[in-house]
């Protein structure tokens, strides 16, 4: 199994590193444990006949930007439209003019005129940026019109469509700044670990155990699903973590802020990192290159899906981008951003931002500060 690692690569610098006040020490930072998801294939069920029933269904999905070489993410469900169940064990991407498709596993039967997820599929792009079309494929099984027993209808083409496809864009060099004071009480005075204790009690039933990659990512996957993006309004205010939980609903500072609250609470350390017209949090996640294989290995078993990494590193070592406003799944590319080269596929950049802010999320607000 090859890793697929995107990094932010900073060709130059044109200002130099400041850090404004203490933030995150080495002792501080936890590396979380990287446990596998169980990964057996889907069981069909039985008896199998050969006597075909007819079905139907219809399919709703949502689709990030597609970008040449690079690829995107779907999430997709189905809706049993006939008369008789369904079990779907797996469905894919397939392109056009391309003998490659991007394929996962599933293990969900859809009884009639219900709606059910099949999950999350990160599939690769097509080699130029154009309209391209795209199939996605299914495999059902259908049960026998007597009720007794189910057929296997294979690999069946479900729906098609054309999207366009993104070109890669150029590297952007940014300057970076560490915990600048005025930014750092911004987002320390609105972080709150006692507030998410619910939250982080959920996420330890279903993903006990120390402090786990599997428990960054259900973290992720519940902002992302309860927390609905709310826009600025143009004040720039930013919610505390009780607030955005209680209107279950911010921009990308208070689902950042909130994020940075949930990870803490879980004992690990996270960031909220600030660009041009946007915000993003990340966690720490291992001090060495090393460390993103059993990482990525981790992730990619909780989404039942091979996705890209995306992270920042420094001195400290990596850091995992979690923007829930982003691509839908941890580790995903941030918003307002691309990838950045069809040679090296790990190199990934901001859209329109020349500068970053990080932000460690400790909870603590330094002296002397502006609380804006």
């Amino acid at each position: 199994m090859v890793v697929i690692v995107v990094a932010l690569v900073s060709l130059s610098f044109s200002g130099c590193l400041t850090t404004q006040i203490s933030g995150f020490t080495e002792e501080d930072l936890i590396v979380p444990v990287p446990p596998l998801e169980d990964d057996q294939p889907p069981t069909l069920p039985s008896p199998l006949t050969s006597v075909e029933p007819g079905y139907s269904f219809s399919l709703d999905w949502t689709m990030t930007e597609v970008f040449a070489y690079y690829g995107g993410a779907m999430n997709l469900s189905i809706r049993n439209t006939g008369d008789r169940d369904l079990f779907v064990y797996g469905y894919g991407l397939k392109w056009f003019n391309s003998t490659i498709s991007h394929n996962r596993s599933t293990e969900v039967y859809v009884h009639p005129d219900a709606r059910m997820p099949l999950g999350l599929l990160c599939f690769g792009g097509p080699l130029t940026a154009e309209p391209t079309m795209y199939w996605i494929t299914l495999k059902i099984v259908v049960r026998a019109a007597s009720g007794i027993g189910w057929h296997d209808c294979g690999e069946v083409t479900a729906a098609s469509k054309v999207i366009d496809v993104r070109d890669l864009v150029p590297q952007r060099d940014y300057t970076i700044q560490e915990n600048v004071k005025d930014y750092y009480n911004r987002v320390n005075a609105r972080v709150n670990f006692t507030a998410v204790e619910d939250i982080t009690a959920t996420i330890l039933y279903y993903h006990p155990g120390d402090y786990s990659t599997l428990q960054i990512a259900a973290a992720f996957d519940w902002v992302r699903s309860e927390v609905a993006y709310e826009a600025d309004d143009g004040s720039d205010y930013w919610q505390s973590a009780e607030e955005t939980l209680l209107r279950r609903a911010g921009d990308c500072e208070d689902q950042a802020i909130l994020m940075a609250s949930i990870i803490g609470a879980l004992g690990g350390n996270a960031r909220v990192n600030i660009i041009n017209e946007h915000a993003f949090p990340s966690v720490f996640v291992a001090r060495d290159f090393s460390g993103l294989s059993p990482v990525w290995q981790s992730l990619c078993s909780y989404y039942g899906t091979d996705i890209a990494l995306c992270y920042l590193d420094d001195y400290f070592g990596y850091w995992l981008v979690v923007d829930t406003v982003g691509f839908p799944h941890a580790g995903g590319l941030p918003a307002t951003s691309s990838p950045s080269s069809s040679v090296n596929l790990t190199d990934w950049t901001f859209d329109n931002s020349n500068w970053l802010v990080t932000v460690d999320a400790t909870g603590n607000v330094a002296a002397g500060g502006w609380l804006f």
